[in-house]
């Protein structure tokens, strides 16, 4: 009897170390194309105040961008645009083509979680240049040219 109590505490312990390791690895409800391509991330999309949010690092790297960290203010370099930023605060600074310098207090900011930067959808539109579309089942396309 005591064998058979013991194999049940044994089985219940692993399958509660299982069951949340498992529940993470498909914790989002998107799937996110970059340019026709599964943006490939160790960090899923997420919902935030609304708004859809992506790991910021690993779309920069799929486009091919540019970007620098100093200090925790973000440089992201546009073709036409320079943006400083810094995560979970609503403003931001950028530099136009003739490097005129632009203040904007940003709706939906970028914001971290767990560490990870993401950054909304609406702000890849907005200040990137980049077209989102919405399709079934989840499923979230980001178009872009090419920015490196």
């Amino acid at each position: 009897m005591k064998k058979f109590v013991s194999l049940i505490v044994i089985f219940c312990t692993i399958a509660l170390a299982i069951v949340p390791v498992s529940a993470l690895a498909n914790d989002s409800e998107y799937e996110v194309y970059v340019n026709n391509k599964l943006m490939k991330s160790e960090y899923p999309p997420i919902s935030h105040n609304n708004a859809v949010y992506v790991p910021l690092w690993s779309l920069l790297g799929q486009l091919n961008m540019s970007a620098k960290d100093y200090s925790g203010v973000l440089r992201i370099n546009h073709p036409y645009r320079t943006l400083l930023v810094k995560a979970d605060q609503n403003m931001m600074t950028y530099f136009g083509r003739n490097m005129d310098i632009q203040y904007t207090r940003l709706e939906y900011p970028i914001i971290t979680k767990d560490y990870v930067m993401y950054v909304p959808l609406v702000f890849l539109g907005d200040y990137l240049d980049m077209k989102i579309a919405y399709g079934e089942n989840g499923r979230i396309d980001i178009t872009s040219a090419d920015l490196s």
